[in-house]
């Protein structure tokens, strides 16, 4: 009955704010796209950090411009740089292979390179081979790469680990499992982290006690949303 009561209240303010911050697509496709661009904010200035990544700059630059008018080329310029130790184009090769751009689909290469560039330091690559893993159904793999980088403080490891895992297991004690996850995520300013913490604290997943915070975090987090279309 509860339940009833909020979606009642709920679907008109969803709505409202749908009409307003993207009223030519879907909400959660607006929000994807701030999610996005956080996680490759966060991960470029980690995996420079901490990977060293790029280590050819020149080369690097030359293949960013290439993407768009010679993707071939560009492909062709990382895959170079790969064979010479760069880290960031093992994980581009990686990335390549995955979802078949210029090249021909080949999961097996796409994880072949997202692992070398895991053993050299690479996040990104951590991230999108937990991603592989888990559309290939390989569970307990998916949930040791994503559990190591999320332990190594990896913030997208911690929201992907937590959405993983909730949607194995959909329920009151599936959600506390990984509150701690989306809590640290959302303290963090992951986009999609804040929208879920607040929505399962909304409808009362963690206790009525902890509702008018999920409300209020609702109202900010959608505000947010509206402010980055609106500067974008």
């Amino acid at each position: 009955m509860m339940r009833h009561a909020l979606a009642w209240v709920l679907n008109p303010i969803i709505d409202r704010y749908r009409r307003r911050i993207a009223p030519s697509r879907l909400l959660s496709d607006a929000i994807w796209d701030i999610t996005e661009n956080w996680e490759d904010n966060y991960t470029a200035s980690w995996d420079h950090q901490n990977a060293e990544c790029p280590d050819q700059p020149a080369r690097m630059k030359l293949a960013e411009r290439l993407v768009s008018n010679d993707p071939a080329r560009a492909f062709e310029t990382y895959q170079k740089a790969a064979i010479d130790g760069s880290v960031w184009s093992k994980w581009i090769i990686g990335w390549y292979y995955d979802w078949g751009v210029v090249v021909q689909k080949d999961e097996g290469l796409a994880e072949q390179y997202y692992r070398e560039a895991m053993s050299l330091g690479s996040m990104r690559a951590n991230i999108d081979l937990g991603k592989l893993l888990k559309r290939q159904g390989r569970t307990d793999e998916w949930r040791e790469v994503l559990g190591s980088a999320s332990e190594q403080g990896f913030i997208p490891a911690k929201y992907w680990l937590a959405r993983y895992e909730f949607r194995m297991k959909r329920t009151r004690n599936g959600a506390r499992r990984i509150k701690h996850l989306l809590e640290q995520a959302s303290d963090a300013g992951h986009p999609f982290a804040r929208m879920d913490l607040a929505m399962l604290r909304l409808v009362g997943t963690y206790g009525y006690k902890e509702i008018p915070e999920g409300w209020r975090s609702l109202k900010a987090v959608l505000a947010n949303f509206e402010g980055e279309l609106e500067r974008s």
